[in-house]
Order: structure tokens, then sequence, then C-alpha cells
């Protein structure tokens, strides 16, 4: 700076990043133009950022409505942390005067987190941990190592939940679980790690209520005539909302491995552990791994009918698990229909109604096919229709008398294709019940 003259050097750039940056403050610390009464107001254009690249999304713009406004929480939700030490001491004496000690010393830790990083998505985290400090060898610290008893057990559990907003007439929420256990006793378990198993879900629920639509109402003719649409208005309004199901389940038994697994494998993110495993000294049973699988799928609903008649459910199922060891095996289940119907319209005839408080009658059926597979080949198929009740009848008198009676009825037929010469075997069954109660 020259103080005669008033003339300052020319500050120079420290780089391009610089100029870009300077661009941007002049740009939003530049105050708006007067407005123009002339102008068309009709025409709407985005503004431009010197520096950005022409067409980027900046903030506020249509473009990012929902990507620039989320809120991410970084803080745990929940954090907890709990110790127990558990002890107990047994003696028994036998007849023969052998006298036997048992002692049992226990230090569990247990660590529970929660977290939330956006409003619809939830997380929590449980881990338990078990060591036997029966010993006072088994606890030691050095300068280089420290022990605190022997490992017996661990667990390790998530959760997680995601609530998404509604859809139109959908209401949908998902959630992923997994389990992780470990049993790595050294009085069981010696030469070698020890055994694990995990287990993890996937399920998903979804509603769907139709009485959200928008109902399309048209009159009827000049002659009185009933609009079609109506009446499928009212139809669809007599339906409750119908609620679907589906969960995918897998669980994996690894004895005997010689090292603990992934962290991948512990918080259920793959079924391969990454250890290698091996049949422990002494036994004379083969070690398998073992794996299950079982997929549900399932839908019900209520309907309310005409004339004081009800689907209490109409619904089906689906439900298959497979089991892979050293032979396979597959079952699958499908009950459809699933379905329970009761009428309440006979206590509103005025001679039943004289005598009666109320009078419901009711009927239900249901029809389970169930087939196995043993080694990718049929080995068994049962069908069962079970009518329970095919009819009750329940009254509540005025005097304070309660009556019910019911029917049953159930057909099954069995048949057993594996065997070496089939076994074919059909089942019926009744009966009959009468109660009173006062």
């Amino acid at each position: 700076f020259q103080a005669e003259d008033g003339i300052r050097d020319v500050e120079r750039s420290r780089g391009l990043g610089d100029v870009y940056k300077r661009q941007l403050s002049r740009f939003l610390q530049k105050e708006p133009a007067a407005e123009d009464t002339t102008a068309d107001t009709t025409k709407t254009e985005e503004q431009e950022i010197p520096g950005l690249p022409k067409g980027y999304p900046t903030p506020g713009s249509d473009t990012t409505k929902g990507i620039w406004n989320i809120k991410l929480y970084y803080l745990p939700k929940s954090i907890r942390f709990d110790t127990q030490i558990t002890g107990s001491r047994s003696r028994t004496i036998d007849q023969y005067k052998n006298d036997r000690t048992t002692v049992n010393r226990t230090l569990s830790h247990t660590f529970t987190l929660g977290y939330q990083p956006l409003d619809p998505l939830t997380t929590n985290l449980n881990l338990n941990i078990k060591r036997d400090i029966r010993f006072p060898s088994s606890i030691y610290i050095r300068k280089d190592k420290m022990q605190i008893g022997a490992p017996l057990s661990r667990s390790l559990t998530t959760q997680t939940s995601l609530s998404p907003k509604p859809i139109f007439i959908l209401t949908h929420n998902y959630n992923f679980s997994t389990n992780y256990s470990e049993n790595t006793d050294p009085q069981r378990n010696q030469g070698y790690f020890g055994s694990v198993s995990l287990s993890r879900t996937v399920r998903g629920n979804w509603t769907v209520d139709l009485k959200k639509i928008p109902g399309i109402k048209k009159k009827g003719s000049e002659e009185g005539g009933v609009s079609l649409l109506r009446v499928l208005q009212e139809s669809v309004g007599r339906i409750d909302p119908v609620k679907l199901s589906g969960s995918h389940e897998e669980s994996v038994s690894k004895p005997a491995l010689l090292s603990r697994p992934l962290i991948f494998f512990q918080l259920g993110w793959t079924t391969t552990p990454g250890v290698n495993s091996t049949k422990p000294t002494g036994s004379y049973t083969t070690v398998r791994d073992q794996k299950t699988t079982t997929d549900n799928i399932s839908a019900n609903t209520r309907v309310k009918l005409f004339w004081n008649f009800n689907l209490d459910n109409i619904g089906t199922s689906w439900r298959r698990t497979k089991t892979r060891s050293s032979t396979s095996t597959e079952d699958q289940t499908l009950v459809l229909p699933d379905a329970r119907m009761s009428w309440s319209g006979l206590s509103k005839i005025a001679f039943v109604k004289k005598y009666a408080k109320s009078t419901t009658f009711s009927s239900s059926y249901k029809r389970t096919l169930t087939k196995g597979l043993q080694n990718d080949v049929p080995s068994h198929k049962t069908e069962t229709n079970d009518f329970a009740p095919l009819i009750s009848v329940s009254v509540a008198w005025k005097n304070n008398i309660q009556t019910k009676f019911d029917h049953t009825r159930k057909y099954s037929r069995d048949e057993n294709i594996g065997a070496a010469s089939p076994i074919f075997r059909s089942t019926s069954e009744k009966s009959y019940s009468f109660n009173a109660s006062y």
C-alpha cells in the first residue's frame, strides 16, 4: 500500500477455486433489482450461479426439494451398558458318601445402542458377552495383555425398521433383524474356537385401504335407476383394509470353527463365516453345517356384507421351509381359503327379539394343502378340510342364560409317496357340543 498517491497493489489470486468463491459470494450479496411492472410475470427463469455448470440444481429450486432439506441425526438415540456378576455353589453327597461340589461364577456385559439417523429409520443393536471367572488363574493383568475370565458365550442382535410415509392407499413398513450367537465354552470346545449360529429375517407389511380411493358419484337416470358406479362405490366401502405380509428367514449353524467368524457374518450381512471348521477331537459324530430357509406370504381382510352377514375373515397364506444338511428336505404349506362368516339378522325378528338379547350364527372353512420333498423327490402329501365350526349358534337370552351349540367336521387325506410301498390314509372327524351358562 502506497500512502502517497493512494494506490493499492493488485491482490494475487491463490487459485482457480478462489475465483469461483469470490464470484459466488458477490452473487449472493447482490441485492435484487427493482421490480419491473411492465415485464411478463407468466414466465420464470432459473437463475444461475457463476462458476456452477448450467442446469445445476440450486438451493430452493423445485429440483432439490426433499434433497437439500433432509435432516440427519448423527448422535445415538440411546446408549446403555450393564455389568452383572453371578455366582452359585452346590454340594451333592450320594449314598456312597461321594462328595461333589460345583461352583459357577460368570461375568456378563450387555451393551445396547439405539440409533435413528432419519425419522422413518430406526436401528437397535444389542451385544451380550458372558465369561467364566471361576478360576483365579484365568484373571490376570500384564504389561502386554489383560484377561478377565474365559469366554463362554457371545450374542449380537440387530434390528432395523423402516416406516415410510403412506402412498395414496398404501401403508407400508419394513424390518430387517439378525441374531448371532456363539458357544465358546473351553470345557466343551477343546482344540477349537466353538460353534456359532446366525439367523436373519427380512419382513414387509403392507396395508391397502380401498376406502381412501376418491369416490366417483354419478346420479341415476330420471326413471330412478341406480348408478353402477354408486353400487361399486358402496361395495368397496364395505371392505376393511387388506393386510399383506411377507418374510424371508435364513438360519445357519456352523459347528467346530477354528476361530471367530468375520464381523460381516456376525452382523448378518453374509451367511459365510470366512473361517474353516474341524472335527472335534474324540468325537464320533460327524460335524455338518445346517442351513434352513423359510418364506412366508399371507393376506387377509374383513368384509361387511348385506342383510347383517359379515365375513369376519377371508384370507390365504403360503409357507415354504428348506433345510440343507446331510439330506435335503423341503415342506410347503398352502392355506386357501381361510374364511369365517357370521350372521346376526335373526335377532331382528320380532318373535326372537321378544325372548333373546342377541343371536349369532357362524361358520368357518379352512383348506390346508401340505407337500414335502426329500432330496428333491416327493415324499408326502396331505390335504385337510376343516370346518371348525361347520355351524355354531350362540344365543344370549333375556333371563341371563347363554347357550351355544357347535358342530365341527374335519376331513384329511395323507399320502406317503416316499416309502417303498406308498401308504394312503383318509380320516374323518365329527363333533357336537352344547354349552349353557347362567
